[in-house]
């Protein structure tokens, strides 16, 4: 019952974002709010991580990073389409997320910043310097828009609706998995490790899954920002 009173309010505030562009028509403004959802579907893979399973990483920025390169190298090398270019961007993040948390988590505390900051270190390094891939620093000029289904988001408008709703779906994944089993067992470990893993709460698996998650969505948000901007270079490694 306690949650009935937000149903409006959320209806009320989907459809102020669905309206932003009718009364802020100024290409200015579409682009901040642009930005602005890209950096929300970010954050929110920052906060599973970090809030949720209360693992600080500063290294992040590598899996955005990723995520835009892996999409702006697909469409120009490999005329990719944008569906399978997201998709793979996403994969792609994940898959090295998994595989760095699963080596970070074995250590824990300071040494888990050190590893993931580290990490980072390197993507940005390899980013500037393997011209034969990325261009180094002069970065990927010319990334093709977003195109799904023959329609392409040329416009400000129509890729701000492209970003709102895959912002909306990352804040639903989000907010339905904090509240299953897995968001439990996270926040569990959160608070109080030794105790959870003593009623069987397999501490490596769910923080191993965590890391994998937070960084796909991380490389869902590059991918968009690659599409978004047209350009890609070793700087999306360093907000």
């Amino acid at each position: 019952m306690a949650r009935a009173p937000r149903r409006p309010l959320r209806a009320a505030l989907v459809l102020c974002l669905l309206a932003v562009p009718l009364w802020l028509p100024s290409p200015y403004h579409l682009h901040v709010l642009i930005m602005a959802g890209i950096f929300a579907i970010l954050a929110l893979s920052l906060n599973l991580l970090l809030g949720y399973a209360g693992l600080l990483s500063l290294g992040h920025a590598a899996f955005f990073g990723i995520g835009a390169y892996a999409s702006a190298l697909l469409a120009l090398r490999f005329a990719w389409p944008f569906s399978a270019g997201f998709a793979t961007a996403v994969a792609v993040a994940g898959g090295i997320g998994y595989l760095t948390g699963r080596l970070a988590i074995r250590l824990r505390g300071a040494y888990f910043v050190l590893v993931t900051l580290s990490f980072a270190g390197v993507v940005s390094l390899v980013s500037v310097n393997w011209m034969d891939l990325t261009n180094g620093p002069l970065g990927l000029p010319g990334v093709p828009a977003a195109e799904l289904l023959g329609f392409a988001f040329a416009t400000k408008r129509s890729v701000y609706y492209l970003v709102l709703a895959v912002a909306a779906g990352a804040y639903v994944l989000c907010a339905r998995l904090v509240r299953s089993r897995i968001g439990r067992a996270l926040i569990a470990l959160r608070e109080n490790e030794p105790l959870a893993a003593s009623v069987g709460v397999d501490g490596t698996r769910y923080l191993s899954l965590a890391t994998a998650l937070s960084a796909a969505l991380a490389g869902a948000a590059g991918s968009l920002y690659a599409h978004y901007t047209r350009f890609v270079s070793p700087e999306v490694f360093l907000f």
